[in-house]
């Protein structure tokens, strides 16, 4: 069966984000023991210690800060943190030469792991969100907290962010870098949040 990887962050800051990794985590592990998932925790990125340096070890362009508009990736060290995370279990999956399943830490297991049969390259395993579309990305949704991934899959979206710089996990999984879609029926819905590192005007987020 496939080898499940959760990323959490262990240096979670203060307040909403410090409470998210003590009280959710536990009940993702609880309930992928439960159904027999075979996990890993991943230590996650923290943006907020990133350098330019770890930018240029996985060859990616820094993304640029926009002082005019602060809702830009490039104004949330929250969000780079999230993608370098995923960006990384990408290239495991490569390095691996087999599917992964990636979660985030507030992932809830709904059933077991079940052997995934598709030509589709990655595999949401929630029920459907609302789509948005780009001319750039094609179709994506938003979250990228349980997904299953073939190297193929893995490839496309690493050459993506290599040539287009990084962004945003879940806007990059879009038609128009990898073919995806939702596993039917689901196996895994977003637990209870208490707060996102992607969204600091929601949840103001302080390193210690």
């Amino acid at each position: 069966m496939y080898k499940v990887y959760i990323i959490s962050l262990n240096d979670s800051g203060t307040g909403l984000h410090k409470k998210s990794a003590q009280q959710i985590l536990p009940r993702t592990l609880h309930q992928c023991t439960h159904y027999g998932w075979d996990y890993k925790i991943f230590s996650a990125i923290n943006g907020y210690s990133i350098q330019l340096s770890d930018w240029n070890t996985f060859e990616l362009n820094p993304p640029k800060k926009l002082d005019s508009r602060p809702e830009k990736f490039g104004n949330l060290p929250g969000a780079q943190g999230c993608f370098l995370s995923h960006f990384i279990l990408w290239n495991r999956c490569i390095e691996l030469d087999v599917p992964i399943v990636i979660l985030e830490d507030d992932a809830f297991a709904l059933a077991p792991l079940i052997e995934i049969n598709t030509d589709q390259d990655l595999l949401k395993l929630h029920h459907p969100r609302t789509n948005h579309q780009s001319s750039k990305l094609g179709t994506w949704a938003p979250g990228a907290f349980a997904y299953w991934l073939s190297p193929v899959g893995a490839k496309k979206l690493v050459e993506f962010a290599k040539v287009n710089g990084p962004g945003h996990a879940d806007k990059l999984i879009g038609s128009n870098i990898l073919n995806w879609d939702y596993l039917t029926p689901p196996i895994v819905k977003l637990g209870p949040r208490l707060g996102s590192s992607t969204q600091p005007n929601k949840y103001p987020y302080r390193n210690k």
